[in-house]
């Protein structure tokens, strides 16, 4: 029998949900004729050559991001984010702030993506 590490186990589970995630929304901007914004090559060479990766997340969606007893931000979404920036080769920097603010901080380069249950909607694809 093989025996998997408990750690493994989750770094396989994330990175199987992010792979699900990044094909979902992918065949979502292709439904929706949605082509590569030419701006976004220059949004990565930025992130890259600073060298983190600030993530905005509410921290009021449990059990998806959530703070601790130490006030320290946990869930499914941090986990994402710390996979996601260790596959980068980045340092994760997460932004804890209100639901409302999350795309306008993305909008104003505040941060650089959001990991927080934001749904598709045709107001938010407008933006």
């Amino acid at each position: 029998m093989i025996s998997i590490s408990i750690q493994n186990k989750q770094r396989a589970i994330i990175l199987a949900v992010a792979t699900l995630l990044t094909f979902a929304l992918g065949c979502q901007s292709l439904h929706l004729g949605h082509r590569a914004h030419p701006d976004n090559a220059e949004s990565l060479h930025r992130i890259l050559e600073s060298g983190e990766l600030r993530v905005g997340m509410s921290g009021t969606q449990p059990p998806l991001n959530m703070k601790n007893g130490k006030g320290e931000l946990i869930g499914l979404d941090v986990d994402l984010a710390r996979a996601l920036a260790e596959a980068m080769d980045l340092t994760l920097v997460l932004v804890e702030m209100p639901f409302a603010d999350l795309l306008s901080s993305l909008e104003a380069s505040r941060i650089d993506l959001i990991i927080s249950s934001l749904t598709i909607t045709p107001a938010r694809n407008a933006r």
